[in-house]
């Protein structure tokens, strides 16, 4: 058992115990987890868990040296490591490659690590693991956006690896012919872009779901194409982040 697995287990194990306080969607979730590797050899069900899958994307995650943390690596919470180990670890059982999730909804509250912890790992490995790609991180504001942008830009410089192979630019980092591009909601003209990947940051200060829905058509030509929306929660009901909740 991988040491990621060992984490998760402690964890879902914890919280249906009582011993983690949680709420009924997080319960929820561990037991769909659960109750789901129990169906991983019946016919009738197309997926499997890929531990080894998941490990790879955690390892990549806690290699990484936040700003924020003073030249530390990065050391996933065991929540976060359960969301990265079902995002990326499920998948299809005729087609391995291609993730179960193709789009993930994490709704967590402020100052809890959701950018650190999720947004920033998740995007810079989905970004460098597919070759010839596009990846988006969409950010609610301007200022959000410059700000997420130079996070990025920073753990790049911290890694020899990534500094010697990507190139940040005024709005891109780029590798190859892969694009990792940042904006803002009311972005203009997003009907052209086709995502292997894409993030969109706190969700519930967009006006529209019409990047949401742009992202979404254009992931349909990539079968392992995956997208996230990570939020803090709000009380605006009339904001297309409300329709996501009640759907998740």
């Amino acid at each position: 058992m991988s040491k990621y697995q060992e984490i998760m287990n402690k964890y879902c194990d914890d919280v249906l115990s009582g011993k983690i306080a949680a709420g009924v969607y997080t319960i929820k979730a561990i037991k769909r987890y659960k109750n789901d590797l129990k169906r991983e050899k019946e016919a009738s069900f197309d997926f499997f868990y890929s531990q080894k899958d998941a490990d790879i994307l955690c390892e990549f995650a806690e290699s990484l040296k936040p700003a924020d943390l003073n030249g530390e690596c990065l050391k996933l919470l065991p929540w976060q490591v359960f969301c990265m180990c079902q995002l990326e670890g499920w998948r299809h059982k005729n087609e391995p490659d291609r993730k179960r999730y193709r789009t993930g909804y994490i709704e967590v509250a402020r100052k809890n690590g959701k950018t650190t912890g999720l947004l920033l790992p998740l995007t810079l490995f989905n970004f460098i693991k597919y070759p010839a790609s596009e990846s988006y991180l969409v950010s609610s504001r301007d200022d959000l956006a410059e700000k997420t942008y130079k996070e990025i830009v920073a753990i790049i410089n911290e890694d020899p690896a990534l500094k010697d192979n990507c190139t940040p630019l005024s709005l891109a980092v780029t590798m190859d012919n892969s694009r990792l591009a940042f904006f803002c909601d009311g972005a203009k003209d997003t009907d052209g872009f086709k995502p292997r990947f894409y993030c969109l940051d706190e969700y519930h200060a967009y006006a529209t779901d019409k990047l949401f829905t742009s992202m979404q058509y254009g992931t349909r030509s990539k079968k392992d194409a995956q997208g996230v929306i990570i939020t803090t929660a709000d009380v605006d009901v009339n904001v297309p982040c409300y329709d996501e909740t009640l759907k998740a």
